[in-house]
């Protein structure tokens, strides 16, 4: 990767913003000390390759689907996920309504 320089009085933000987006960094300097850099971001990937995944698959400690199944039970109390219900929790009679939006 090139490493430009930027120095203080630089007047060529589009330039530098099309070489960052290219994938070259730049290194800022002012008064002569390097205050810091303008690097690209990383590209994410789209997809894993079959091949890959089947590698780290292999690699992966066994599941128990039981415990799974249980941890998420534990982490999350199906019954108070209508909002309704919790508007409602203790009255004997309760009409649904819509929420105010």
């Amino acid at each position: 990767m090139i490493n430009n320089t930027i120095v203080e009085a630089d007047d060529r933000s589009k330039e530098i913003m099309d070489t960052v987006q290219s994938g070259q960094a730049f290194t800022a300097i002012r008064d002569g000390h390097r205050i810091g850099e303008l690097i690209p971001m990383r590209r994410r990937t789209q997809f894993v390759p079959r091949s890959e995944f089947a590698v780290m698959s292999r690699a992966a400690p066994g599941i128990s689907l039981a415990a799974f199944r249980a941890d998420q039970d534990a982490a999350f109390d199906r019954e108070s996920d209508d909002p309704y219900v919790r508007e409602c929790a203790g009255q004997d009679l309760c009409e649904r309504k819509p929420r105010d939006r």
